[in-house]
């Protein structure tokens, strides 16, 4: 007969639970990195990517997901300050490169917001203005 205490039965249940999903998040990990691993290999000579900056820069954002993704996946399994700094450095490559691989459209988007908050800003002085004057008339 088992008499130990429900909370103890369910400590067990929540114990392989956790080791499970650590279990795939570590194989998942793995595969990403294997996965965009390939795809870099298959890019071919690093040279040739650098024609041009969007094309260098998506080409050093591969690489740096490939570091990130198996930091990552090391920080996952062994966490320490080694393997945190590693995502920390690989993580801010990937996004530093990203932002070179787009920042046309960046600066486009940056002119679109320029030009909506310009708008905003003179309907609202608009239609503040409009307010005062009928206020001031209406006022006398």
């Amino acid at each position: 007969m088992d008499v130990s205490p429900p909370l103890v039965k369910g400590s067990g249940w929540r114990a392989k639970r956790e080791a499970f999903l650590r279990g795939a998040g570590v194989a998942g990990g793995v595969f990403s990195t294997v996965y965009i691993g390939a795809d870099v290999w298959a890019q071919g000579n690093p040279a040739s990517h650098f024609g041009s900056r969007g094309s260098g820069a998506k080409y050093v954002a591969d690489v740096a997901e490939v570091g990130l993704n198996a930091s990552s996946t090391a920080t996952t399994t062994v966490p320490n300050p080694f393997t945190i700094g590693a995502v920390a450095v690989t993580g801010s490559v990937w996004a530093d490169a990203k932002v070179v691989e787009h920042w046309d459209d960046i600066e486009i988007g940056e002119k679109k917001a320029k030009d909506w908050v310009g708008h905003k800003t003179s309907e609202i002085n608009s239609d503040i203005s409009d307010e005062a004057s009928d206020l001031a008339v209406n006022w006398f």
